[in-house]
């Protein structure tokens, strides 16, 4: 059978962080991966080329994490599949289903994001010295896009059917890799922005290539073979009934991500490389509250699918107990560190000077968000896709950018970060009060798993 770890029986606390490690250990080692360029870059180039490569984050992380949107559908309609008589069948048409959808989805996507990569750059304010480094920079992963979005799709199946290991051992290959590349393209080579990019590319190809592998030698239900590849209409609607709130959600996420970059790059070349550092300390930071929240996710969809909503609700109580502790030492972590981790990626006294600061402002974001993530899992994995949608809207567009611009008139560059602080603040009110007032069971996927277990007694 295609199920690496049924989360309908069992301790819910045990189950949550067993499954919850490996996903932790591989936010790790992706926070690691993407770091890796920036400290390359930033050891054997200048500033600007830096500041070339921090400015592309949020618009790659577009790409990526709407993409990943879809992810979180294709898990989520393959958990609830788990439980089912026929279960295999379902899981065999819904991952033929996703990759093909994902694989015409990253052609168009790698295609426009190659034309118009110059335009974004400027929409951004990118600053001169390194508008020609991002636009060679994001042009570059474009071009992989196929095999990014791949790797993610993978690690989304496996979610679904409760594996977290596989997807931790391909991208520590993808890491290693990358890390070889940098040091040889950057630091041999010295082709600077260009050459972290070709790295990365390179390396999330192979990472992708051993998923395929691996579900190929396994025999495994899912067996990536072309002839397979077809849309079925019914899981094709499941998907994007759950995955395109995701996705559109991601993508409003990572825009405001990138107004706010914007915002922090007219500050100076100094400042746009300061941010780029915040937010990978934050990246660092978000890693366990994330894995907890997939968890929850995929524990949440299996409990629905097997009928079992109450046993759902269990899993987000205990994710709760289990942030508590990860806020209290991310929070001491992020305060203590900030000098060091700014060094790590830059020597110019004045980018490290406003990065500590801003890491410092920022953690207290990180300590509420932790607990953000738990609650967006269960929702997330009990069908309340369209509730996640309007809550991004209200906590990104009401408050964030607003917040973010208002207190950079007064504060500064500072200002940016004390003005993201709202954001998951007024996330968790929204998420606790469609926990604690029910609205998470009016979902369809609730109503229908309830439906089903009246009428089975």
């Amino acid at each position: 059978m295609a199920i690496s770890r049924n989360f309908t029986e069992g301790n819910v606390g045990s189950l949550l962080i067993r499954f919850a490690m490996p996903l932790m250990l591989s936010n790790l080692i992706q926070a690691l991966y993407n770091a890796v360029d920036m400290y390359f870059v930033g050891n054997f180039c200048d500033v600007a080329a830096i500041s070339s490569v921090t400015v592309c984050g949020p618009i790659m992380n577009i790409m990526i994490m709407t993409l990943s949107g879809l992810g979180v559908g294709v898990s989520i309609v393959i958990g609830a599949h788990v439980a089912e008589p026929d279960g295999e069948i379902g899981i065999r048409r819904c991952a033929n289903t996703a990759i093909t959808l994902f694989l015409i989805i990253a052609l168009i996507a790698g295609t426009t994001g190659f034309i118009l990569a110059p335009s974004i750059i400027r929409i951004i304010k990118t600053p001169e010295p390194a508008y020609a480094g991002a636009v060679l920079y994001l042009r570059t992963i474009f071009c992989g896009a196929v095999f990014m979005l791949g790797y993610n799709l993978i690690s989304a199946m496996q979610r679904g059917l409760g594996d977290s290991r596989t997807p931790f051992f391909l991208i520590v290959s993808a890491c290693i890799v990358n890390m070889i590349l940098d040091y040889i393209f950057i630091g041999l080579f010295s082709m600077g922005p260009f050459g972290a990019a070709i790295a990365t590319v390179i390396a999330q190809g192979v990472s992708f290539t051993g998923g395929i592998i691996y579900f190929r030698k396994k025999k495994h239900v899912i067996d990536f073979d072309p002839r397979h590849f077809r849309i079925d209409k019914g899981e094709l609607n499941k998907i994007l009934y759950m995955g395109v709130p995701a996705a559109i959600q991601q993508c409003l996420i990572n825009i405001s991500s990138t107004a706010v970059t914007g915002l922090a790059n007219t500050f100076g070349l100094e400042a746009s490389a300061a941010y780029g550092i915040m937010i990978k300390a934050e990246s660092f930071a978000m890693m366990p509250g994330s894995a907890i929240g997939d968890a929850v996710a995929t524990f949440s969809s299996q409990n629905v699918g097997a009928r079992k909503p109450e046993r759902a609700l269990k899993g987000v109580g205990a994710a709760m107990k289990i942030d508590a502790v990860f806020s209290f030492v991310m929070l001491a972590v992020m305060y203590i560190a900030a000098p060091s981790f700014a060094a790590i990626f830059t020597d110019n006294a004045l980018s490290i000077e406003y990065a500590v600061s801003l890491i410092r402002i920022i953690c207290f974001s990180v300590f509420v968000l932790t607990y953000v993530q738990g609650l967006i899992g269960f929702i997330r994995g009990t069908g309340n896709s369209i509730f996640c949608l309007v809550a991004v809207v209200v906590c990104q567009y009401v408050m964030r950018i607003p917040m973010c611009y208002l207190f950079s008139r007064h504060y500064g560059l500072d200002g940016i970060a004390i003005g993201s602080i709202s954001s998951p603040v007024i996330a968790l009110i929204i998420y606790l009060s469609a926990i604690v007032t029910g609205r998470w069971r009016k979902s369809k996927m609730v109503t229908t798993a309830m439906d089903g277990a009246e009428s089975s007694t």
